[in-house]
């Protein structure tokens, strides 16, 4: 049977727990409907019908507008893409709205789910230029191209996360990144290590590159949740013009001084 949640105290636990699959879920990148949606199934499974949800890319805020006025909040100060964590705390979100976990059950598994380790730093780096590479080839590029795309993608990957654990903002971090493989790009077709400049570039920017943001924007956008969707595209197009001037810039000095044509 469904717990019966008329004290306080209980009320607040299953807020409190609702709070948390919400955080999960947005830190590691689902859209806001979809946080919203679980944060009120959660609540509205124990009986509180009056509970009302906001979320933005950067907080989520839950509150009772009937009972006590309970009001949670819970600022989000570091988002990734971590799809398998979003798809378990979705499932125990769904056992415990169909009754099959206690809040304290609940509330355990979301803790497992939020310490366990992800993918190893040397794992994703590995796979990222792996991934990163196959564009050159998509692109039109050669073998040699592949493997220069293969090198700067990888060492661009471990800059982001070193530049990333200094807690270096999303725009400068992307500046730093882009500038470095940009030159790392010219001087790899300088040295006649890769045949084609456009392709090693646009091979090793992928991983910078903000397609989640911008695709999560726009199925915001169309779930009505405008504050979030304008959020999440203005992230995303202020990325692409951060990857697009670093770019620019570097190709600009050498065609000038570089002596490249």
């Amino acid at each position: 049977a469904v717990e019966v949640i008329y004290n306080k105290e209980n009320r607040k636990k299953v807020m409190a727990l609702a709070l948390f699959a919400g955080e999960i879920m947005l830190r590691n990148g689902a859209e806001t409907y979809r946080v919203e949606d679980t944060v009120r199934r959660i609540c509205v499974s124990r009986r509180l019908h009056h509970v009302s949800a906001f979320v933005t890319p950067t907080v989520i805020m839950l509150g009772d507008d009937r009972n006590d006025g309970y009001t949670f909040m819970k600022r989000i100060e570091k988002r990734s893409t971590n799809l398998e964590r979003v798809s378990l705390a979705n499932a125990i979100s769904r056992d415990f709205v169909e009754e099959r976990l206690t809040v304290e059950e609940a509330g355990l598994r979301l803790r497992e789910i939020s310490s366990q380790n992800s993918y190893s730093v040397k794992t994703r780096i590995l796979w990222c230029g792996i991934a990163s590479s196959m564009f050159a080839y998509l692109f039109g590029g050669g073998i040699a191209d592949m493997l220069c795309g293969l090198l700067i993608s990888s060492l661009a990957t471990a800059l982001s996360f070193v530049l990333d654990d200094w807690d270096m903002n999303q725009f400068l971090l992307h500046v730093v990144c882009s500038l470095m493989i940009a030159c790392l790009a010219v001087l790899a077709y300088v040295s006649g290590l890769g045949k084609n400049l456009d392709m090693i570039i646009a091979a090793s920017i992928m991983p910078l590159l903000p397609g989640f943001s911008l695709t999560n924007g726009i199925r915001d956008f169309i779930a009505g949740d405008l504050m979030s969707g304008s959020s999440r595209v203005f992230e995303a197009l202020h990325i692409a013009v951060a990857i697009a001037i670093s770019i620019g810039f570097v190709l600009g000095l050498f065609y000038r001084f570089g002596g490249l044509r």
